[in-house]
């Protein structure tokens, strides 16, 4: 070589990187139940972005790489997660006041289980609906 040194190619950092405050807002933003659209737009961060680095998330992922996607990747299912926990905690916590709350949750989360067509009878509106359309 001729004694100089290649200069390394130097773009523009990813928001990811340059920009850890906005990330911070769209993570908590997602935690409190926001849609990505939503989280992304108040942190002033692309949607398109968003969903970008989710996808590099879950290949790196894949392919048993740490790198910013995937932190971000797991970031983001953890802020998923934890919008899901404080509303289960909430419902729990309106149970030991309101025992609805408890049935409400039963039936959503075992709906085979505690919905209220536990035997498969239908009621005798829906049985009045059936039988109309099924004479026309």
């Amino acid at each position: 070589m001729n004694g100089k040194k290649k200069k390394k190619a130097t773009g523009a950092k990813p928001i990811l990187v340059s920009n850890k405050e906005a990330v911070k807002v769209f993570l908590e933003g997602i935690q409190l139940g926001q849609t990505i659209k939503d989280s992304a737009e108040f942190a002033n961060i692309s949607p398109s972005s968003i969903y970008l680095w989710v996808e590099k998330g879950e290949a790196d992922k894949e392919a048993g790489k740490k790198t910013i996607y995937s932190d971000f990747l797991e970031s983001f299912y953890r802020a998923k997660q934890q919008f899901i926990r404080n509303g289960l905690y909430q419902i729990y916590q309106a149970s030991k006041q309101d025992w609805r709350a408890a049935a409400y949750l039963l039936k959503m989360r075992h709906p085979d289980t505690y919905s209220d067509k536990q035997d498969g009878r239908s009621t005798a509106e829906e049985m009045g609906v059936k039988i109309i359309n099924d004479v026309k």
